[in-house]
């Protein structure tokens, strides 16, 4: 009977075209945990796709088979997004408050893609439409989750003992007088057998056995949990349709370090075997080559098995969606306020205004929690007392100095309303913020309105407006600037009558002497139309005011410790009927 002869042991370069060809995809999917620690094994018994498993293991190894995500500091660009997460350390104790002093800061990440683990867990999340009430939900695991895990762990061992029959592979090819055959097609198989033993024995094989769960007091488990947004983010250019708010969702077990160091050892070794085969394979016996090759097709058949019939771990169901109820928002409201500034911080790097405009507006959710904390809300200006000190000087103009300590910006107001479900969008918001001014030992939070003007000094020739590039007394809003000579404006109301007016440059922060204003003077000023903004009389600068007083009674009430009273006393909630009519 004729034989074959397919000169295997000097044709290695056609070898490794077929293996680079064949069970490729397989090898790739397997070496990054989809069918959790136990496809690991089995993703490096056959030789076919090794190249894969390579570029695989490197490229995992950095983490970029994981969520793709920058930092908030880095940029972004409008429709690039998916979404935002934060991350809660296990020293955060209570979604009511912000970390203590000894906690890790939360980290706050712009998210370009989810990896299918954590898009698994929100394709379960709700979403709500802009405008319409916020559909936040809280993962917990359901009841079936541990006997589900128990019966899973099971086949993940048999299956991690079932690649002890590469065993086998290497006893024949010994036997038929290729010790170093035998062993460079026991190393890579050998440490990621090692690899997935460990693994499974810390519970890293799918999911966390245990993780921190941020809202829970008592919680002791070592880890974090993230919260996400996902969905369209808002700007001043684009209105945001769709969101999905899901808090507590446990990290990705593949984000551990011992994933991370599997892939890294992981890809050194099989490219020193994979280098190490095509060196010594010519000058093997042609028997054991032959062997070797035939087991290679065995594994690779066993591999394509392995991975149709085994449980994904990306497609397991992993937890339940629990609506957090009205009555709940209390306790998770820093949480959405942290989510809120990763919003504004994304608003602020693509608006009209250009993100130098709010160097000095406060963003950072610890700082305004804190601000919120210590400061006396005037939110009715009938009842402000604030026993200013009033001086007559520049021909009589009726002046004071006060001190602004803070100022929340339209950008986080924005985001803030839109989380929360309010039909105001950033351009209806755009000239909305809340100033913290420092009254001798007392810091009070007023509702006020803010414009960027475009001609703060005298030395720019009239009615030419560096934000627009037009000749024009009332700029729309929205409209670009060219970084120079340009400052906010402010309006802080003080009673029916009287107003408290500054114009600056962009760093207000400090002692500032502002102008006592009537109405009647606010409106004369502003229709000179010297300031080149939209506002036109004092009736707009009053509905300005009557927005930032609104979504700032969401941001007071949200952020209470008190949960016995309803949400929201004074001000409906967004998804009640209105009290604050919304303007065209």
């Amino acid at each position: 009977m004729s034989t074959i002869n397919l000169n295997v042991g000097g044709g290695f370069v056609e070898i490794a075209a077929l293996a680079a060809l064949v069970g490729g995809t397989t090898a790739e999917s397997l070496i990054l945990g989809s069918r959790g620690a136990a496809g690991l094994p089995l993703a490096a018994m056959s030789a076919f796709g090794s190249p894969f498993l390579i570029k695989a293991c490197i490229a995992a190894s950095v983490g970029l088979s994981s969520r793709i995500e920058r930092s908030i500091e880095a940029g972004a660009t409008q429709g690039d997004i998916a979404g935002i997460s934060v991350t809660l350390s296990k020293r955060v104790l209570s979604g009511k408050g912000p970390p203590n002093a000894t906690s890790t800061p939360l980290s706050t990440r712009y998210v370009y893609a989810f990896d299918g683990y954590t898009s698994a867990i929100l394709r379960n999340c709700p979403s709500a439409e802009h405008g319409a009430p916020a559909r936040i939900v809280h993962y917990v695991r359901g009841r079936q989750w541990k006997a589900s895990r128990q019966q899973q762990n099971i086949l993940d061992w048999l299956s991690i003992c079932a690649s002890l029959l590469k065993l086998a592979e290497a006893f024949a090819i010994w036997q038929y007088g290729s010790f170093i055959l035998a062993l460079l097609t026991l190393i890579n198989w050998a440490w990621f057998f090692l690899s997935a033993m460990l693994l499974q024995l810390a519970g890293l094989s799918r999911e966390h056995s245990k993780y921190f769960d941020a809202s829970e007091e008592g919680e002791t488990a070592k880890g974090y949990c993230y919260d996400y947004l996902a969905g369209d983010l808002p700007s001043v250019q684009f209105a945001a349709q769709h969101r999905k708010i899901m808090l507590n969702v446990p990290p990705n077990v593949r984000e551990h370090i011992g994933w991370r160091l599997t892939w890294a050892f992981g890809a050194l070794i099989c490219t020193g075997t994979l280098v190490a085969t095509y060196i010594f394979i010519g000058a093997q016996p042609k028997t054991a080559t032959y062997v070797w090759l035939e087991f290679q097709v065995l594994w690779l058949v066993v591999r394509s098995v392995f991975f149709h019939f085994a449980h994904e771990t990306d497609s397991i169901q992993h937890g339940v969606p629990k609506l957090v109820r009205e009555r709940e928002l209390r306790k998770y409201g820093f949480r959405i306020l942290s989510l809120a500034s990763g919003v504004s911080h994304y608003q602020t790097l693509l608006h009209p205004r250009m993100p130098y405009c709010y160097t000095e507006d406060m963003q950072d959710p610890t700082a305004v929690y804190q601000l919120i904390k210590t400061s006396e809300h005037l939110f009715d200006r009938t009842r402000m007392a604030l026993n200013a000190r009033l001086e007559k000087c520049y021909g009589g103009q009726v002046t004071t100095e006060v001190e602004i300590k803070a100022v929340i910006g339209d950008t986080l107001l924005s985001s803030f309303a839109w989380l929360l479900g309010s039909p105001y969008t950033s351009m209806d918001l755009y000239d909305c913020c809340l100033v913290a001014l420092g009254v001798g030992s007392r810091t009070v939070m007023i509702p006020s309105a803010r414009v960027l003007s475009g001609h703060v000094k005298e030395v720019r020739q009239p009615f030419v407006d560096p934000e627009a590039g037009i000749v024009g007394e009332h700029t729309p809003k929205g409209a670009a600037n060219d970084g120079v000579d340009i400052g906010w404006v402010f309006w802080v109301p003080l009673d029916h009558d009287r107003w408290l007016y500054y114009v600056g440059d962009l760093n207000f922060i400090g002692k500032q002497r502002m102008e006592v204003l009537s109405s009647a003077d606010v409106t004369k000023k502003l229709s000179v139309g010297d300031l080149f903004v939209s506002l036109r009389d004092v009736l707009d600068v009053d509905e300005v005011i009557k927005r930032s007083r609104f979504v700032g009674q969401l941001l007071v009430d949200l952020l209470e410790e008190d949960d016995s009273t309803a949400f929201v006393k004074d001000v409906p909630p967004p998804y009640r009927k209105y009290s604050v009519s919304k303007v065209s």
